[in-house]
């Protein structure tokens, strides 16, 4: 994430959140705004994007705020399902189902802790130190982790849901997620088709790009694409040349991979 700039006091408006300026990136002042719609209207927003935009970034810090200092909604459910990148699995992860399950959650946490950061950036004292005001614990207290397959059962009410790395998951539990919707709730879904780890879908044939069909259907949902990286631009490159790889020589990685 590169660095943004925070804001003083007397410069305070509705686009910094937890110490971060989100002025100066209109697509993430979209997605900020589509999430903060009323969920009556707009309980589901589709981001879309390339790595390193930011995507998740704007998604978490829209939806703490909403949580945490607007109070709308009570907690935050984020999704994550459990695909290995590549071929290697980490194979059986002792613990709890909690610690199994934050085995994945690893872009969560740099997101938070970014998030923590610029706060404590624009909280410093007046001799310089960084103010302790215990902002993780507060986030990870109102962010519920689950993976997808431990969504089914009643519909969700007064609640987020983030649902990242959505161009993994298969139809059915697309579908599933979409009928958990419950009273005054949110759903979020987060994709970016460039980057499918499932090695059954691609970036121009998977699930999510029916189930998007579907959403622009209903007109229950609104979207959001992000372009700008927010890591590098070397990021931005290497993330459109393997896709466009990907594609030319499908053959050849596809032969690689019946060897392995």
């Amino acid at each position: 994430m590169s660095k943004r700039k925070g804001s003083s006091s007397s410069r305070y408006n509705g686009n910094v959140i937890f110490g971060v300026d989100f002025g100066n990136n209109a697509e993430q002042k979209e997605e900020i705004r589509l999430i903060k719609e009323d969920c009556s209207t707009t309980p589901v927003v589709v981001v879309e994007g390339d790595a390193g935009t930011g995507k998740t970034f704007a998604a978490l810090a829209a939806s703490l705020d909403l949580v945490i200092n607007k109070h709308e909604y009570d907690k935050i459910i984020y999704l994550k399902e459990p695909v290995q990148v590549g071929h290697h699995s980490v194979g059986f992860t002792p613990g709890s189902l909690q610690e199994k399950t934050d085995v994945y959650m690893d872009s969560l946490f740099d997101n938070l802790d970014s998030l923590v950061a610029f706060d404590r950036a624009k909280n410093k004292t007046a001799n310089g130190n960084h103010v302790d005001n215990g902002l993780k614990e507060k986030f990870l207290s109102k962010i519920l982790r689950q993976l997808p397959e431990y969504v089914r059962g009643a519909s969700k009410s007064n609640t987020i849901i983030i649902v990242d790395e959505a161009q993994n998951m298969d139809y059915d539990t697309l579908h599933t997620l979409s009928t958990r919707i419950g009273s005054y709730c949110k759903m979020i879904f987060i994709a970016s088709t460039k980057q499918v780890d499932d090695e059954y879908m691609t970036s121009d044939r998977n699930d999510f790009s029916v189930a998007k069909k579907v959403w622009e259907e209903s007109g229950y949902a609104k979207f959001v694409r992000l372009t700008k990286p927010e890591r590098s631009e070397a990021a931005a490159v290497f993330d459109d040349l393997f896709a466009k790889y990907r594609s030319l020589c499908k053959d050849d990685l596809a032969q690689v991979k019946r060897r392995r």
